[in-house]
């Protein structure tokens, strides 16, 4: 009778284990397929996010090349940085709009749309390229000042040389010549590495050498 009563227990016990561990692996099943499905779903969401801004940005460019109406290729440009602000296509739209604000010497809006591509960009390439051009804007609106800081905030090593020449051209402004022949030695350095030449960077170089 006790080995009965074992055996039951024993049974019972192994039941136990069944529902237990049994009730677990469905629970798993059904969270590695909520999983997978959640995962698929948000990489879909996202291709499509991207490829609607590419066929918004291909219109963009499509009105740009044509010229067609500026109200037009403004809403388009505003619509991709408003409803795609995390794609490259966003930056690209705002760079597009700060060009055509400096062609109509409107270099206030033109600070504004660099200082946003800068600061939403998440493209390191693009935001480079808006501070470069945000560092001449300011110099053209006489920041020098401001110029310099946002240049301090510079965390691309690929841009350095262009970098180096802005710093010089900031410095010239300043009044700092010493200083900015010391940065203009430094970006020429960093473009030779690259094999690059800068006619225009040499003749600034040789007018503070004979200064």
């Amino acid at each position: 009778q006790v080995n009965e009563l074992a055996e039951i227990e024993q049974a019972e016990r192994v039941k136990s284990y069944c529902r237990e561990y049994g009730v677990s692996a469905v629970l798993g099943i059904i969270f590695a397929i909520l999983i997978s499905w959640v995962w698929h779903y948000w990489r879909q969401a996202q291709e499509n996010y991207l490829l609607t801004a590419s066929m918004q940005y291909e219109r963009l460019l499509a009105a740009t090349v044509k010229n067609k109406n500026v109200n037009m290729q403004n809403s388009l440009a505003e619509g991709l940085i408003k409803n795609y602000p995390h794609t490259p296509y966003a930056s690209l739209a705002a760079l597009l709009l700060a060009k055509q604000a400096v062609n109509q010497n409107n270099l206030t809006d033109a600070s504004h749309k660099l200082f946003w591509v800068i600061k939403h960009g998440e493209d390191q390439k693009l935001c480079s390229i808006a501070r470069i051009r945000l560092i001449r804007v300011l110099l053209a609106k006489n920041q020098a000042r401001q110029a310099l800081n946002i240049l301090a905030e510079n965390n691309d090593p690929a841009y350095n040389p262009v970098f180096l020449e802005e710093k010089g051209d900031i410095l010239i402004n300043l009044g700092r010549s010493k200083e900015a022949l010391q940065s203009y030695l430094a970006a020429k350095q960093a473009f030779s590495k690259s094999h690059i030449e800068q006619a225009l960077l040499e003749m600034k170089i040789n007018n503070l050498d004979y200064a």
